[in-house]
């Protein structure tokens, strides 16, 4: 098969995941097919696979294009860090989070909750570590407490009336624990918070520019 052009390929990919969510509003995750996607998509097994090794793959890069697209990763961060004028959990739900929604309600949460651990670990690893250096186990234990803590707030307001729930409250209850964090995590790794917490405006500010691209 001849390798397609850069911009089909584009072309194809968006297809599929479109398809993919198209699917999803009418079906559980489990029963999500290839034949129906490729049908939805109006292209063929082997353009599929082309891009894809099987649907748990699509689902991965579903998810992290739903991540670009909608600045969720810089919307989570805010709220793991508590950084100044964060957006809320609830805000977070019910601004750009549909797709994701729609996928706890469909799948569950250990799909979403696998993506968002891994891309957390990966800034968190892009903060605090040179290249070439890894993050030490007691960082991965505290980054995934405070994770799971976070993905949690999430889905409850996913599987529930927002209105149940005051930001102000939430606001409250994560400044309070932001700051144990970034000292936990800066004692763990051996970076004074102030550096941190620079690192963190700057790496807050490059993904904001990556996802306006």
């Amino acid at each position: 098969m001849a390798r397609p052009r850069k911009s089909e390929h584009a072309s194809a990919n968006a297809k599929l995941i479109d398809a993919f969510w198209a699917c999803l509003e009418d079906h559980r995750l489990t029963d999500i097919t290839i034949s129906a996607i490729t049908k939805s998509a109006e292209l063929n097994r082997g353009t599929f696979y082309y891009h894809f090794r099987d649907i748990d793959d699509l689902t991965a890069r579903a998810i992290e294009v739903e991540f670009n697209s909608q600045a969720l990763l810089p919307g989570i961060f805010d709220l793991i860090t508590g950084a100044p004028g964060s957006i809320t959990a609830i805000e977070l739900v019910q601004q750009r989070m549909q797709r994701l929604s729609l996928l706890i309600d469909r799948g569950g949460l250990d799909v979403p909750s696998t993506q968002i651990k891994r891309l957390v670990r990966q800034t968190w690893t892009a903060i605090l570590c040179a290249e070439g250096e890894s993050l030490k186990p007691e960082t991965l234990f505290i980054i995934e407490y405070t994770t799971s803590g976070i993905i949690g707030l999430i889905a409850n307001e996913t599987m529930r009336a927002s209105a149940q729930t005051s930001p102000d409250a939430l606001n409250g209850f994560l400044a309070r624990n932001s700051a144990f964090l970034l000292e936990q995590i800066g004692n763990a790794q051996g970076v004074p918070r102030s550096i941190i917490l620079e690192r963190i405006h700057a790496t807050r500010r490059v993904s904001r520019l990556n996802a306006k691209r």
